[in-house]
């Protein structure tokens, strides 16, 4: 009697412990699967802000390719009067700048679209990775 008293005691231990210890594995899942959200969180606000700021580059820089294309069209043209030009080589010199001028800013805007357009896939990710997790 003493000794199947013993075994059942232990058997009811063991299943104590195997309780408890799933128990402690359910709650460090959570507690991991919580840290890894916040930093999927983290992360998407970091993108979002770096996604705002590329995309507010990348409306002053298309503004400034606007106007300066119009300056271009604009001094070939001589628009109005008053506006002619006194020297035929400030002229050439002048729109050759702008036409430089012109073409690096097209090659960062399209940098900055194709950086937009990344960030926005990563935040999109970020979004599915944080809805994928359940707490």
């Amino acid at each position: 009697m003493c000794v199947w008293l013993y075994m059942h005691t232990m058997y009811k231990y063991v299943l104590l412990c195997q309780k408890t210890k799933a128990a402690r594995d359910d709650g460090h899942e959570v507690a991991n699967k919580m840290r890894q959200r916040d930093q999927l969180v983290r992360d998407k606000s970091r993108l979002q802000a770096e996604l705002d700021s590329v995309t507010k580059q990348l409306g002053r820089d298309t503004l400034r390719l606007r106007d300066l294309q119009y300056a271009a069209k604009a001094s070939v043209s001589n628009v109005g009067s008053g506006h002619e030009w006194n020297y035929r080589i400030t002229k050439k010199s002048f729109v050759n700048d702008v036409e430089a001028t012109c073409q690096s800013l097209k090659a960062d805007c399209s940098r900055l679209e194709a950086q937009q357009l990344y960030l926005r896939r990563e935040i999109c990710s970020m979004e599915h990775q944080i809805t994928s997790l359940r707490l």
